[in-house]
Order: structure tokens, then sequence, then C-alpha cells
């Protein structure tokens, strides 16, 4: 476990995936971090990942949004993911002939899990307004990283717009979870979940954007973006420091896209609704 670059700056975040770390450097404070992809691609589990990293290994604080699945199922994907980090230590020890020593060291992961600084909101069915007053309320306690994953008609209502507006006014981190295409338990498993939401907006508020997506199965990577099944297009933004080239990173992940806006280009009407959004926490 561990990630490639050292959080000893209290203003980066590791993903802790090693992988993942060395190629987009960890994301900072005051970014909004979009996970992409078709339900069961494995977004919740690598916000698991992260949260586990940063507040179970490094004590930071987190709180975790989740309208689908219940603060039990998560603890437990959570503790699920903590004892089976280092399989080869359960090889030595079984190899050694102790076995002891095998479960010691999942309680002692159990006892990490039980008393790190997780916070687990109910899944109840929350408005992004319900969600970021909620944020605001924990990041006064302390809570500097939080994972949202809300369900299909919550990300409506300029949700990514409002979210980048808190983490740049608290100071926070934001892990977001987004469906591209359908839902697990939908009727139609091809329609798309972000119709409501402006890939303009995704592109301009979205600090970083980490793509789970299977290229075979979803369309082709090409220079512009990717194609999926024809019914829209992801369009990958550009690398900071040159613009005129997009980059891929394909591992068992899928693909990144990164943006930093240089600076961001905010319309008129967005910047209403930051300010508009502003008022209710003064």
């Amino acid at each position: 476990m561990g990630g490639y670059r050292e959080t000893t700056g209290k203003d980066i975040i590791a993903t802790g995936i090693a992988e993942l770390d060395k190629q987009i450097e960890g994301f900072g404070m005051g970014e909004l971090v979009t996970l992409l992809g078709y339900p069961g691609d494995d977004k919740m589990n690598a916000a698991i990942r992260i949260m586990s990293y940063q507040a179970v290994d490094n004590g930071n604080s987190s709180a975790y949004f989740c309208t689908r699945e219940t603060p039990e199922i998560i603890a437990r994907r959570l503790l699920c993911y903590r004892c089976s980090t280092l399989p080869n230590r359960m090889l030595e020890y079984e190899m050694l002939g102790e076995p002891h020593e095998w479960k010691q060291w999942m309680d002692e992961n159990k006892q990490k899990v039980q008393t790190s600084p997780v916070y687990l909101y109910p899944n109840e069915r929350l408005s992004i307004d319900d969600i970021c007053e909620q944020c605001c309320l924990y990041a006064k306690s302390g809570v500097k990283v939080f994972y949202i994953y809300i369900d299909n008609e919550a990300i409506k209502d300029n949700a990514v717009c409002k979210l980048k507006a808190l983490v740049s006014r608290l100071y926070i981190a934001i892990v977001l979870m987004i469906d591209v295409i359908g839902t697990r338990y939908g009727i139609d498993d091809q329609q798309p979940c972000l119709q409501d939401l402006s890939w303009c907006q995704l592109d301009e508020y979205s600090d970083m954007v980490i793509g789970f997506l299977n290229c075979d199965s979803f369309g082709y990577v090409s220079e512009e973006g990717i194609d999926i099944k024809g019914k829209m297009r992801i369009k990958v933004v550009k690398d900071r420091h040159n613009k005129q080239h997009a980059h891929f990173y394909l591992n068992y992940l899928g693909f990144i896209m990164k943006q930093f806006a240089e600076p961001p280009t905010i319309s008129d009407s967005s910047r209403q609704i930051i300010e508009d959004f502003y008022t209710p926490f003064e």
C-alpha cells in the first residue's frame, strides 16, 4: 500500500494507489476530483482505497456520502479492503506455521478501521444542496476530505458547479463518483445519466477526472476523446503543462483525464450560481 507521492505537504492528498499517484502526482486541497464510469466499474472501491490510505493510515478525517449503500456496507467494504491489501503476509504466516500471527494482523486492522476518523453518513435520498450543507457542518469539525456517491437525480441542479464552489470556499477536497450510463437497477441500461448535467460544466469545474471505463466495450480511444456507443463523447481535457496534447494513461483503472484550468473560465450564469450558493452559509 502507500502512494508514490509523499504526503508530508499538508495540501497534498495522495490516493494510496501507487500507479495512479505516479501519474497524477496526487491531488490537492481545494480540488474537486470526479470518478466517472459505468455502474459496477469500481469507482466506489477506488474511493474506499483512497479513504483507507488517507483516514486509516494517515489519520486524515474523512466523510463518506452514499445514497445507494448503507454505512454498514461501506464500513464492511473498508474492512475487507484493509484485510486483503497484503495477501503475501497471509501466505508468509501460513508457510511459517503461524496462523495466529495472521489472525492478530486481521484484528489489528479491524481495530484500525473502527478507530479511524471516518464519518459515514446515512444513505438517505439527499439533494446536492443537502449534501453541501452537511459538508459545511463536517468541515467545521475538521473533516477535510469528502467522498460523495449520489444517484442520478441528485446530480442535477448544477451539482459540479456547486461542489467546486464548496471546495474553493472551505478549502477541502471532494472525490465525486458519477455513473456515466445507465443504472445498475434501472430499466434502460443504456440511458445516459448525465443528460441533465452539462459536460461543459464537468470539464470546467472538475480539477481532475479519472475514468473507469472498459474501452473495448464502451468505444474507442482517440485524440478527441472516447465515443461511448455513439451516445456521448467524453472530452479529454488538456494537460496543464502542454495544452496542445492530451495524455492517456491506460492501465487496469482504464484511462485518466486531467484538467487544470489556468485560469478557470467561469460564465456569468455560473458565477451567479456560485454567488447565490455562498449566501446560505455566510
